[in-house]
């Protein structure tokens, strides 16, 4: 859990037959907190 100031970022990769999801919480001035990656 971020309790943080931040933001959410979806990154989606169509180029391959099966898309990837890339989720980001950054903060603000662009700290990488969590990231999580799903592929279909």
């Amino acid at each position: 859990m971020v309790v943080k100031r931040n933001f959410g970022l979806l990154k989606v990769q169509w180029e391959c037959s099966k898309p990837t999801v890339t989720m980001e919480v950054l903060g603000l001035q662009n700290e990488l907190f969590q990231t999580i990656m799903v592929k279909y």
